[in-house]
């Protein structure tokens, strides 16, 4: 994913505010912060493991790619959430396990009744048959 200049320059700003010491890096502590206050809303998991693959104070380069990675995975995260919508018809932010199961092994890329039943065994069904869209896809997304 490439980013448009006008995005860099954005990025750029937002970080220099937090580069405390002008050493063209942040602290790790600063991350949430910083990728906070430009749009972003990575969970704690995302940022301990960002913080994980940084050696020491991070600095624009090394920034501007986890920008990228979590605007790509924040982007996903909304085109799922986007396409229960469709199925949510009450909007309840419930779908139906059956409903679900129709359309993932039947329509576009089809799942197997293996890969749905794999899939489908960590979700919360309640006593309906219905799961939470909200809830189902954070469980996919920590995949």
């Amino acid at each position: 994913m490439s980013l448009p200049e006008e995005t860099i320059h954005e990025y750029k700003e937002g970080f220099r505010l937090f580069d405390k010491k002008s050493s063209g890096a942040i602290l790790k502590e600063d991350l949430g912060s910083v990728m906070r206050s430009l749009g972003l809303n990575p969970t704690n998991a995302e940022l301990a493991q960002y913080q994980q693959e940084s050696e020491g104070d991070i600095g624009f380069d090394e920034f501007l790619g986890m920008m990228t990675r979590q605007m790509q995975k924040e982007d996903t995260e909304e085109n799922i959430k986007a396409s229960f919508k469709i199925f949510d018809k009450n909007n309840t932010n419930e779908v139906s396990v059956q409903e679900l199961k129709h359309v993932l092994l039947t329509i576009g890329e089809k799942l197997s009744e293996d890969d749905f039943d794999e899939m489908i065994k960590e979700a919360e069904i309640d006593k309906n048959g219905m799961i939470n869209c909200t809830d189902f896809v954070k469980m996919l997304m920590s995949k």
